[in-house]
């Protein structure tokens, strides 16, 4: 090393093989500046041809992102229930369906077990490389119910007069944000799982929220549902938030030294992540037992 110039003995090099040197550069020079880099190689060899000896780059130095854009999102419902023929075959999962929107259609007198899902997560333009989003879901919960028009928190009593949250999967963070009863996400430990559609099984939904509508009077009912009379019989509806934690990282800090142990540097912010909230209102169109439709019906 003599100044900025650095000097390197490859050695002998067979024909047409190559040789690599990696070179890790730390800079104070602000963002918005240009870093000029300039190479040249040389060879005792006889017969070397001088004119492409020589070359060089710009490398412009950007400012990391400084803020977590807005969040955007649709929920939607997976659900299912123990009196649907589906569930009681071998198949996992042919018992578990995904509400196209945000209304769905279910007979009464039976506990249906649900959980959201989300769609289409959206967070704006992607982040120049080598940074990215972390996200994951830190839980969900039952926000408000509403029956025969009246809005309700779920933890008030509800039609037999039982009140609390219901028991159920634990929320797989410290939530912020969420209002109401509080649930674990089934698949939310990053971005990936998140987009990738995923599907509860069946035997997975038996541990997320359950709920039971009926014409009064009020049954009697097991601990961990929640139970409400409908007179007369109509749509009733169920207000759902997701809380996500978003931090951006700088996923490839080995990249320079082909390093890959290196874990990723998180960004911003800092310490800890950002929290957003995703909520939705479904409609939830109550039909009559379903042991009262005849077969093929």
């Amino acid at each position: 090393m003599s100044g900025q110039l650095l000097e390197w003995n490859l050695g002998t090099l067979a024909p047409r093989s190559a040789g690599r040197i990696t070179i890790v550069v730390q800079t104070n020079v602000p963002a918005g500046a240009t870093l000029d880099f300039s190479t040249v190689i040389s060879t005792r060899t006889v017969g070397d041809d001088p004119a492409d000896n020589r070359d060089g780059l710009q490398t412009l130095v950007v400012q990391p992102p400084t803020a977590i854009p807005a969040l955007n999102g649709d929920l939607r419902l997976a659900v299912r229930s123990e009196l649907d023929p589906n569930s009681r075959d071998s198949n996992p999962r042919n018992g578990v369906y995904v509400s196209g929107g945000t209304a769905i259609t279910w007979p009464t007198g039976e506990v249906l077990d649900l959980t959201p899902r989300i769609a289409d997560l959206d967070l704006g333009s992607a982040l120049p490389w080598p940074y990215e989003y972390r996200v994951n879901v830190v839980g969900w919960s039952i926000e408000r119910v509403i029956v025969n028009g009246q809005p309700r928190a779920p933890y008030d009593p509800d039609s037999r007069n039982r009140a609390g949250c219901r028991s159920g999967r634990t929320s797989d963070g410290t939530a912020k944000l969420l209002q109401g009863c509080v649930y674990g996400y089934v698949q939310g430990a990053s971005r990936e799982q998140i987009e990738n559609g995923y599907v509860p099984s069946e035997a997975e939904l038996r541990d997320q929220a359950h709920f039971y509508w009926t014409q009064p009077p009020a049954p009697p009912m097991r601990n961990d549902v929640y139970l409400y009379t409908v007179s007369p019989l109509r749509a009733v509806q169920l207000r759902v938030q997701v809380e996500i934690a978003v931090q951006i990282v700088n996923a490839y800090p080995g990249a320079p030294i082909d390093d890959p142990s290196l874990p990723p540097i998180p960004i911003v912010p800092l310490p800890d992540p950002e929290h957003r909230l995703l909520s939705q209102q479904f409609d939830i169109n109550l039909l009559v037992p379903r042991s009262v439709i005849g077969p093929g019906q």
